[in-house]
């Protein structure tokens, strides 16, 4: 289905400046609702000022407020982004392929090669993005900034599939990330979120820690 947009002329606001403030201050009251609530993450809890924020991302793709909420972290250079899973899932729904972003994995030896492709609405053209194990490595996405490994040696094609999406997705529908970036390109960048989200790479590294404690 295609957006339709509404367009204004010049002389015919669609609502006068009174009624955009009336419905910026329904916005704030309803920020500072939500930024009471403990079931508001970490990082927007008590801070409406962000609220505003997801709530302009939900004005414009009509995703749940929680949704979005749950989906965002800030990096520790400040800069806001979403979650992997998260910018999958608006690729799939806005974005201009005819089914969802799928994965094709195979394995060379000790290598690792991780294709993500789907297909063109407009033109019916596959489209794929190819990114391996040997490219991580080289690249030294697999440590960390203290040259630690990381959760790229314990679950590779996980990380793998999310970095193909990520590179499809930038290609072809950049325009659903809101120019974010996701937690992958920050680990990449050697850079972490800076509050303690729930993403499904904070999980692998929370499996990888119990498993350590339970081999002491």
């Amino acid at each position: 289905m295609q957006n339709e947009v509404a367009v204004k002329e010049n002389n015919k606001p669609e609502q006068p400046i009174s009624g955009a403030m009336q419905s910026y201050r329904e916005g704030w009251e309803l920020a500072n609702a939500y930024a009471q609530s403990v079931f508001t993450p970490k990082d927007f809890r008590g801070k409406p000022e962000n609220i505003m924020v997801a709530m302009s991302i939900t004005a414009h793709t009509g995703v749940s407020i929680f949704e979005v909420m749950n989906n965002m972290f800030v990096s520790q250079s400040g800069k806001v982004g979403f979650e992997s899973k998260f910018m999958i899932s608006m690729a799939n729904r806005f974005g201009p392929f005819t089914y969802p972003i799928d994965w094709r994995v195979e394995k060379k030896g000790e290598d690792i090669v991780v294709t993500a492709y789907s297909e063109l609405k407009a033109t019916g053209n596959k489209v794929d993005a190819v990114v391996s194990l040997n490219q991580a490595k080289k690249a030294g996405w697999n440590r960390n900034s203290n040259g630690e490994k990381a959760v790229w040696v314990a679950e590779p094609v996980q990380m793998l599939k999310y970095k193909a999406a990520s590179m499809l997705i930038r290609l072809y529908c950049p325009e659903v990330l809101f120019g974010m970036k996701t937690e992958v390109d920050y680990q990449l960048m050697n850079e972490e979120k800076s509050g303690s989200g729930n993403s499904a790479i904070d999980a692998m590294n929370e499996k990888l820690e119990d498993s350590e404690n339970e081999k002491l």
